[in-house]
């Protein structure tokens, strides 16, 4: 798989103290919990709940474009999702 990365959404994960190699971590956890998508500006989004190589378990909102992933944001979860995630492993 093939992810898609410019200075947007660099800087969106950024924002949340998120790199990019993390968030890409996080989305290949073969324990990943996958959140039902929904459309947002005409676009589908999905999102993946696991965890990355540092420990951190990070939401990873994502769009696919062909054989492209496009993530749209990625940030630390915290809540229900966080539990559910602990819960389930």
């Amino acid at each position: 798989m093939r992810f898609e990365w410019d200075a947007a959404n660099e800087a969106e994960v950024l924002k949340h103290r998120v790199t990019p190699a993390e968030a890409e971590e996080a989305y290949a956890d073969v324990r990943a919990i996958n959140r039902p998508a929904y459309d947002k500006d005409g676009e589908r989004r999905e999102a993946t709940v696991g965890r990355s190589l540092q420990g951190r378990v990070l939401t990873v909102v994502y769009t696919r474009r062909g054989a492209t992933i496009r993530v749209v944001t990625a940030y630390p979860t915290g809540g229900r999702l966080l539990r559910e995630y602990l819960e389930d492993r």
